[in-house]
């Protein structure tokens, strides 16, 4: 009897340390975070800086607009995942662009701020995705009154983005992608591919194990894609640096101000559960796919920007490049080629992406006005080159 009690005591015990850990977590992320809203808000004359709830086809949607000046050229983040919002991190990765763009980053429908528990299944498809993504463009051009914006879409979010861009190419300044989804088939089975090869060459025949039980990629169970691509991370094929995403990254993520606890829990389940329906349906993408066949070549009408980490196997640099160089953009094309980045650039290589962003693609830019073109022996813009 004196055991069952002493045992009693111990639990009790271990669970008011829990509570009063989660208590001091909580008191000190409140804390962290409206320090960090205080050092990062925008307080020029002429600048902008609000989260907003907007409507758009029948799922409210928020909206961070950040922006030192708001007569500058608005560069609207599309974000990946899916169910990985870039307000997470963009405090500590793009206040440096804040004094050359206005920067808006939107939560796709069911995700952070614009969760909702009305959807269901059938209200997340890659064409509802994109015509959400197209009424916010209308939105934003017409809240910040820019007849055009710059559209960038990283990871999934480039595959909505280029999407979007081939649909509505006059709502755009230009288009970058960003760790850019090409074809998902191929995508996929280089990545399991890879993974295989890197734990042979370093001998871990228990992750090499792991991999081969999958299966044949692509995978149709979504668990079995979190499987791999985690598998493929801890093995070099994610990332530049094995340490990028860390204990120091998670707790800044943790920290962002425009989210709550629920939210952020809201997050990390939407992050590691992907729904079955949507991933089925971005198995099938194919940028050059057309009314069911599959093409030599894309073409895009507006200016395009194709950015790529050389370590990225989770979308293959290899595919990104040769897209770009049998893309047929009219109106001018840039390729960015970042030597220590994988799947994030922009974060693993923040002050070369923040160069190129604010000195070489407005530069490219303007110079389009004067001389557009198309030409691929001159159009390559690579990191060894700035």
């Amino acid at each position: 009897m004196k055991f069952g009690r002493y045992l009693i005591y111990v639990l009790l015990f271990l669970l008011l340390l829990g509570l009063l850990g989660g208590l001091w977590l909580i008191v000190r992320r409140s804390k962290t975070a409206a320090k960090l809203q205080s050092d990062t808000t925008i307080t020029t004359e002429n600048g902008i800086d609000t989260l907003e709830m907007v409507e758009v086809n029948e799922v409210k949607h928020g909206l961070l607009i950040r922006g030192e000046d708001v007569s500058n050229p608005v560069l609207l983040f599309v974000h990946g995942g899916p169910g990985t919002p870039g307000m997470l991190l963009h405090r500590y990765f793009e206040t440096e662009l804040l004094d050359t763009y206005t920067i808006v980053h939107y939560d796709q429908r069911g995700v952070g701020k614009s969760y909702d528990e009305r959807l269901t299944t059938e209200d997340f498809t890659i064409n509802q995705h994109v015509e959400d993504l197209l009424a916010i463009s209308a939105y934003v051009r017409k809240r910040l009154n820019q007849d055009k914006i710059f559209l960038l879409g990283q990871s999934w979010g480039s595959l909505l983005g280029i999407t979007a861009a081939r649909r509505k190419p006059n709502y755009y300044h230009a288009y970058i992608g960003l760790g850019q989804i090409i074809d998902m088939h191929t995508g996929e089975r280089l990545a399991a591919s890879y993974a295989i090869s890197q734990a042979i060459r370093q001998g871990d025949d228990e992750r090499r194990a792991l991999i081969e039980g999958l299966g044949e990629a692509p995978y149709e169970d979504p668990q079995k894609v979190v499987t791999m691509k985690r598998t493929l991370r801890e093995l070099g094929g994610v990332d530049y640096d094995p340490d990028f995403r860390g204990r120091e990254l998670r707790w800044r993520a943790f920290n962002t101000p425009e989210y709550d606890i629920w939210e952020l829990m809201r997050i990390q389940r939407a992050a590691s559960s992907p729904s079955p329906t949507i991933w089925k349906e971005m198995l099938n993408f194919n940028v050059y796919k057309k009314n069911g066949a599959v093409r030599q070549a894309d073409t895009l009408l507006l200016p395009v920007v194709i950015m790529g980490g050389i370590y990225d196997y989770q979308t293959p640099y290899s595919l990104a490049r040769t897209y770009y160089k049998t893309l047929h953009a009219p109106k001018g094309k840039r390729f960015v080629k970042f030597e220590k980045s994988g799947h994030l650039p922009n974060y693993e290589e923040k002050d070369t992406f923040i160069k190129v962003m604010k000195e070489e693609v407005i530069t490219w830019m303007d110079s389009l006005v004067i001389a557009p073109t198309d030409s691929i022996a001159s159009d390559s813009l690579q990191l060894n080159d700035i």
